[in-house]
Order: C-alpha cells, then structure tokens, then sequence
C-alpha cells in the first residue's frame, strides 16, 4: 500500500525520471516501489521543509498588506497611485521599530506569547492567522502540484489570496491593487510561456488562442456574468447584493480557470457564501456579509483541483 502523499502524479514523474536516468543504479525504482516510496519520502520531506519556510516568509509578507492596505499606508509598492516610502515594521501601541526576532512568522507570536517585546501590549491574533492560512494555502499547492516551476509560481498567489481573504471579511472590500496583481501574475505566466515556446519551436496561432484568447475570452464570460447577477439581484431587491470589488474578482478567476470551471466556481461560491449567510445571520445577527471569502475558497479550489 502506498502512503498517502505517493500521488499517481507523483509515481509517474518518478518513474520518468528513472527511465530517463543515466546512472543504471536508479532503474530499480520501477522494480521496487517500497524502495522508491523511501527515496520519494525523503525528496519529500525536504519539499514539505522548502515549502514551509516560503509560506512563512510569504505569510509575514500578508500581515503586511491586510495591516497597511485598508489604511492607505505605505507597503512594498506604495500607496495607490502614488509612491511612497517603504517603512519598517513597528509596534502599533508603542510604535518602536520591530527587529528581526520579532519577526519570525508563526514562532515569534508564540515565544512572545502574544505580546510585544518593547511594551507588553497585545498583538492581534490576526497577524497569526494571516500567517497560518498563507502556509496552509502553500501546502494544499503542495500536495496538488506535481512540478516544481508551477508549485513556486501558485504559492506566489498566496499572501495576495489571503490577504483580499482578511480584508474583505474585516472591511467589506476587495482592494483593486491585489486583484490587479493576481490578475498581472496570470499575464506573467503566459509571457512566459509564450517566451519557451518561441525557444523551443512551438509556437504557432493555436498555442497563443489557447494561451491568451481563451483566458481573456474567459475573463469576460466571468465577469459578465457576475455583473449581471448585480444588476439583476440589485434591481429586484432594491438593494446592492454584490460590489464591484467581487465583479472584478471574477473577470480575475476567468483568465486562470477557464470556461469550463465556471459552473464549478459558482457551485463552490454558491455553497460557501450560503453558510457565511447563515452564520452572519443567525450567529452575529447581521444582514449583511462579506462575499469575496467565497469566492477566494472557490478560486483555490478549482486552482488545486484543475491547475497542472
């Protein structure tokens, strides 16, 4: 019986790299799985290692956008529409500038219990989250990536999903400069890959249809609809059910899922904005709630399930 994390994706590659191996000690791969589901084990757990510490590092990055960008302050590229001075980390009570051991994602919360070093103050249990989910998100990249090129590139989605995730559920909007910088990675990716096929030789009018057409084609299908759903729902109730935050972040999820994930997307959307309807309802009795979560849960979703 194969472990959990010996995926057919994983024992295909496997098995490729073996046959395409030069040194005849690495054949007996394809002979004996349990010898290489200890080799895979290994080249595993350094993975899993790799990937942790990236999520960390991507996770602290988060704090920094979900703190700053509902504030109009300063972050790695300025405010909106102007630039501004990148600063420093501090302590939001006593405003002292934070150093490096008070910065280590995830373990300086917990070794600090909680507090800040200069002056004891409480330091929100939002920045541990913010932390955690990014890690979280880069692990479920993990487990569903087989190559290492897309896995990195995915787990660079992660501090801007988790960040519009927080903002959304703690302000009600969807900052336009991380749906801009999601939508920006997708054009990135295709460049590049427009670039390896020009290399290589491939590249032909159906390759860049498939590449460029479609997605854009997509992004409209996407946010088309969503608008229409605005429109229609608001013009009915009276009242606006839908921002435009959340029409734009659908236009974003069509350039990387494609039409046919659509019905899924809105499956997906559908069923987790419910229960947060629900719960804001009946738990925290309000009538209004934040929808972009569900359609961040239904991004990644679709993304781990359909992404190669």
């Amino acid at each position: 019986m194969m472990p959990f994390w010996l995926t057919k994706k994983r024992w295909k590659l496997m098995r490729f790299m073996a046959v395409g191996a030069i040194s005849p000690a690495k054949s007996y791969m394809i002979a004996c799985p349990a010898c290489a589901a200890n080799i895979l084990f290994m080249d595993f757990f350094f993975q899993f290692f790799c990937i942790t510490l990236l999520g960390m590092a991507l996770g602290s990055f988060a704090t920094v956008l979900v703190h700053r960008i509902p504030r109009a302050e300063s972050w790695a590229l300025g405010r909106a529409g102007e630039a501004a001075r990148f600063t420093r980390s501090q302590c939001p009570d006593c405003h002292t500038q934070l150093g490096i051991q008070d910065l280590i994602p995830v373990f300086s919360f917990l070794f600090l219990k909680g507090k800040c070093r200069h002056c004891s103050a409480t330091i929100p249990r939002q920045y541990l989250w913010v932390e955690l989910t990014t890690i979280l998100l880069c692990w479920g990249f993990l487990f569903s990536t087989a190559t290492w090129p897309w896995l990195l590139f995915l787990c660079l989605l992660t501090p801007f999903l988790t960040a519009l995730f927080y903002i959304d559920l703690k302000h009600y909007i969807l900052p336009d400069i991380l749906v801009i910088i999601l939508a920006g990675l997708f054009f990135l990716q295709a460049s590049v890959l427009t670039v390896f096929a020009a290399v290589n030789g491939f590249l032909n009018l159906q390759y860049l249809a498939n590449l460029w057409g479609m997605p854009l084609l997509s992004a409209i299908c996407y946010g088309g609809f969503s608008w229409l759903l605005r429109f229609g729902f608001g013009t009915i109730m009276n009242k606006e059910v839908m921002g435009l935050g959340d029409v734009k972040f659908f236009a974003m999820a069509g350039l990387w899922l494609g039409v046919a994930q659509m019905p899924f997307f809105l499956f997906i959307a559908g069923a987790v904005g419910t229960i947060m309807g629900l719960v804001y309802k009946y738990l925290f009795k309000e009538g209004i709630f934040p929808f972009g979560p569900a359609l961040i849960a239904a991004f990644y979703i679709n993304l781990l399930l359909y992404f190669p």
